[in-house]
């Protein structure tokens, strides 16, 4: 069995945008196609392919980053995963949510020693 991954990823900066601080909208994006070969049942033969994007903005000269961010937007991911073992197929179930949106806030900031 053989697992490939193809990939592409890009980011730009929407210049229009710009605030005060001389940054624009950020705006990223990345796909990936997930394949995996050479099972004999056909079904454990796929493709999956995933796209992410994030818009983010910095505001207050830089201080504080509003950032959001989707993953596989598509729905293309799925939770069971099939593997093959000595005695046959094995299918695991996980617990997880394939395709969500994030809300980022970072708060960058620094603090000068006091001077002795």
């Amino acid at each position: 069995p053989t697992t490939i991954q193809y990939g592409l990823s890009g980011q730009y900066e929407i210049p229009i945008l710009q605030g005060s601080d001389g940054r624009g909208l950020q705006i990223a994006t990345d796909m990936v196609l997930y394949v995996k070969r050479g099972y004999g049942d056909s079904s454990m033969n796929t493709n999956d392919f995933v796209w992410n994007a994030s818009i983010a903005k910095s505001l207050w000269k830089n201080k504080v980053v509003v950032k959001l961010e989707g993953f596989d937007i598509l729905n293309q991911l799925s939770n069971i995963y099939s593997t093959v073992d000595a005695q046959g197929r094995v299918e695991t179930w996980r617990n997880m949510v394939p395709s969500f949106v994030m809300l980022h806030l970072q708060w960058h900031f620094s603090r000068l020693p006091k001077k002795r």
